[in-house]
C-alpha cells in the first residue's frame, strides 16, 4: 500500500471518529445518552429530513436502540416499532418503557401471509428469513444457527387491522429482507414522504435484493435517493450503507 493511501486511511478514520464524537455530544441528554447507547449512525440523515415527521415506523427494532436515536432528534413523534424475537422485544420494552408516543408490535414483516423459518445466527441481532451467506462469516464472525417459525404479515393489513396512523417515516433494517417487507408496505409507502434503510453492496444473506433493486423498486413508488451516510469509506469497497429515500417532486 503507497504512503498517498496510508494517509487517505488515515484521515478517513480520524473523520470518522470525529463525526461520532460530534454525534454524541449533540445527543447528550437524550433518550438515547440516557440508555446508555451509542447508535447514531444515521443521525445525519434524520437531520436531512425536510420536515419532522409525526409518525415513524420503525421496521426491525432490535432492542429499541434505532427509536431512542429518533425520539432523541424528534421528541414529539409517535414511534411504531416492529420486531418478532421475544428476547429483543423484551429488551426493546426496558430500553424505551419511559417514553411516552412508543408502541411496540410484536410481529414480523413480508410480502405475503405466511409462517417461515427465520435462521436465528450465532449473533442474533443478524437473525434473517434469509440464510447467511460466507462473506457474512468472512466478514462479521457470523454463522448461521437455530431455526425457528415465525408468522409473517404484510404491513398494510398489519395497520389496517390495527388502525393505525400512516407513516411518515419508514425505516427498515431487515437483514436482507428489506425489499419482501417493502413489497408488503405499499400503502403505507403511499403516504410516507421517507425511507431510510441499509442496503448491501455485497450478498450477506443469500438472495437479498441488490442496491439497485431496491432504489428501482422505490423510484417507482415515487421515491429518489437523495443521501447515503456520511460514514461511507473513501476509495474502498463498500460493503454497506444507510440510505435515505425522499419522495420525488
Amino acid at each position: 500500500m503507497s504512503l498517498a493511501h496510508l494517509v487517505i486511511r488515515l484521515c478517513n478514520s480520524v473523520s470518522y471518529r470525529l463525526r461520532r464524537r460530534l454525534r454524541r455530544t449533540e445527543l447528550r441528554s437524550t433518550p438515547l445518552a440516557a440508555a446508555g447507547l451509542d447508535n447514531s449512525d444515521t443521525l445525519d440523515l434524520l437531520r436531512a429530513l425536510p420536515a419532522p415527521p409525526a409518525v415513524i415506523y420503525d421496521l426491525g427494532a432490535n432492542r429499541g436502540q434505532w427509536t431512542l436515536l429518533a425520539k432523541s432528534v424528534f421528541p414529539s413523534a409517535s414511534v411504531h416499532a416492529f420486531e418478532p424475537l421475544p428476547d429483543h422485544c423484551a429488551a426493546f420494552s426496558t430500553a424505551t418503557g419511559s417514553l411516552a408516543g412508543v408502541q411496540l408490535h410484536v410481529v414480523a414483516l413480508g410480502e405475503a401471509e405466511a409462517t417461515l423459518e427465520m435462521d436465528l445466527t450465532t449473533f442474533s441481532d443478524s437473525a434473517s428469513f434469509l440464510k447467511p451467506t460466507p462473506a457474512m462469516a468472512e466478514t462479521y464472525q457470523v454463522q448461521p444457527g437455530r431455526r425457528v417459525r415465525i408468522p409473517v404479515v404484510r404491513l398494510d393489513d398489519w395497520v389496517a387491522g390495527k388502525k393505525l396512523p400512516r407513516p411518515d417515516l419508514i425505516k427498515l433494517d431487515l437483514q436482507g429482507y428489506e425489499l419482501h417487507a417493502l413489497r408488503g408496505a405499499t400503502a403505507c409507502l403511499q403516504h410516507a414522504s421517507a425511507v431510510l434503510l441499509e442496503v448491501s453492496f455485497r450478498e450477506f444473506y443469500a438472495g437479498q435484493a441488490t442496491p439497485g433493486t431496491i432504489i428501482a423498486f422505490l423510484e417507482q413508488a415515487g421515491f429518489r435517493l437523495a443521501a447515503f451516510s456520511p460514514d461511507l469509506p473513501a476509495g474502498r469497497r463498500l460493503d454497506q450503507a444507510d440510505a435515505l429515500f425522499l419522495r420525488g417532486d
